[in-house]
């Protein structure tokens, strides 16, 4: 682990209790390595657990358990997931088979960008859309049709909950920004983190395409990087998970340039 000075404060709600508890920029489970020590009071810190246990057992979890990503229970791990045989005749069966033999697979929600970022207001403008990204090892579901004489097979999705996946993300992209960079900005997603109630498309979207990827924290299963000129005026972080998957690339609105701080750029 490697960790960074001491807020001595909570980043999330600005409270400074007695007892602060150290805070991982990016989770544990997905290799995360940063560490913000005394920065999250417990009130704080047992809402962004919530969130990244959700994320990470539930829409997270038969990918994680596939690689065989770090855990803090390995032995807690389902051994097998089920799967449905669909066959030729249209019959469905339901049958267990092990991790090794469970096709790797990912499936994510996609967002239109930002609306803060278009200038819109939440709720502004047409109906919010969310559309739906997945990723499969077809050859492994080639594999387990030619094994069991299906025409098809179906993998059960994982708990898709898309405002618990704005809220993870918005926790990463704030405490990513509150280590990394200065703090000369207004931020904006603190509340949002911790439970307002608005539309998470308001300050999370997905970007079009990133043709040049910008100098960011590389690991396997997730990639992350700061920009203040892509929009600008605007503290905005990029987030993607296993980037080498091509998913997704999502935004989150972090923070405003302060009026008299000027547009930086980065």
């Amino acid at each position: 682990m490697r960790a960074l000075k001491a807020a001595n404060f909570c980043i999330y709600c600005g409270g400074m209790p007695e007892r602060l508890t150290d805070e991982h920029v990016f989770p544990y489970a997905l290799g995360g390595e940063l560490v913000v020590p005394k920065s999250s009071c417990p009130k704080c810190a047992e809402k962004t657990s919530r969130l990244e246990l959700f994320v990470l057992r539930r829409m997270f979890g038969k990918a994680r358990a596939k690689l065989q990503m770090r855990s803090r229970r390995p032995d807690k791990r389902p051994k097998e997931h089920s799967i449905t045989l669909i066959m030729a005749d249209g019959s469905e069966i339901d049958r267990l088979v092990s991790i090794d033999d469970y096709p790797f697979h990912f499936t994510c929600p996609i967002y239109s960008p930002a609306r803060a970022l278009r200038g819109l207001l939440p709720n502004e403008g047409q109906v919010r859309k969310i559309g739906i990204w997945s990723t499969c090892d077809e050859d492994q579901v080639h594999r387990l049709r030619l094994r069991y004489g299906a025409a098809d097979v179906s993998l059960h999705m994982t708990d898709l909950n898309s405002t618990v996946l704005c809220r993870f993300l918005a926790k990463i992209a704030h405490s990513y920004a509150f280590a990394t960079e200065v703090q000369d900005y207004i931020p904006l997603t603190r509340e949002f983190i911790l439970g307002l109630d608005i539309d998470p498309n308001f300050l999370v979207g997905c970007e079009d395409a990133f043709k040049i990827v910008p100098t960011s924290d590389d690991g396997l299963f997730l990639r992350t990087w700061i920009s203040r000129s892509h929009y600008p005026g605007f503290v905005v972080a990029f987030i993607q998970f296993f980037p080498s998957r091509d998913a997704p690339v999502y935004h989150v609105l972090v923070g405003m340039m302060h009026p008299s701080t000027g547009r930086h750029s980065g």
